[in-house]
């Protein structure tokens, strides 16, 4: 049985076949769903949930936790819980939530079966990218295991003069940022 592999297009092909030179004529196409490795699902509803919360927070950074569940890699958001920005000084290039409050939601969301599998927040008249500082504040880095594979996405909206303008989504993989595919349903 020839073995497969999967290119960096998401296609699956057979293993022997396969080479650089010839990855503008595939062999061996299979008709299967794109794989990605990481992918977090969402709702528009719940998308245009967080860039409406972008928008009023505005000039200042939101923030919010994003709860649902998880199947290997991939995670379904099925609740969006905006919260409130704790950097006072620093709102417009920072944002830090409440323990208290995401205890309350980590609680909440268990007793009903769901979990939290990420973090939003926006970059006021900035692109939507992960900086050093969202990557030195984000879960990983702050229990010091950047290493680990990533347990959350990081969804990040630009907002453009109080308008969102367009989101890209992160997670941590080998202590870096890498951006993930981010699918809305």
């Amino acid at each position: 049985m020839e073995s497969q592999v999967l290119d960096a297009r998401g296609e699956i092909r057979a293993a022997a076949s396969w080479s650089r030179t010839r990855l503008s004529n595939p062999p061996c196409r299979v008709a299967l769903p794109r794989y990605s490795p990481a992918m977090l699902t969402i709702s528009q509803t719940l998308l245009d949930t967080i860039y409406r919360h972008g928008e009023e927070a505005f000039p200042a950074e939101c923030c919010g936790i994003l709860l649902g569940s998880r199947d290997g890699d991939r995670r379904l958001v099925q609740e969006v819980k905006p919260a409130q920005n704790l950097r006072a000084e620093e709102r417009n290039d920072r944002y830090e939530i409440d323990p208290a409050f995401r205890k309350q939601v980590e609680d909440e969301a268990a007793s009903r079966g769901l979990a939290v599998i990420g973090f939003y927040h926006s970059h006021p008249n900035h692109e939507a990218y992960f900086s050093q500082t969202d990557l030195e504040c984000c879960e990983e880095y702050i229990w010091g295991e950047p290493w680990i594979p990533s347990t959350y996405s990081y969804p990040v909206v630009s907002v453009k003069e109080g308008q969102a303008a367009y989101h890209k989504c992160f997670i941590i993989v080998d202590g870096e940022a890498q951006e993930e595919e981010l699918v809305i349903r």
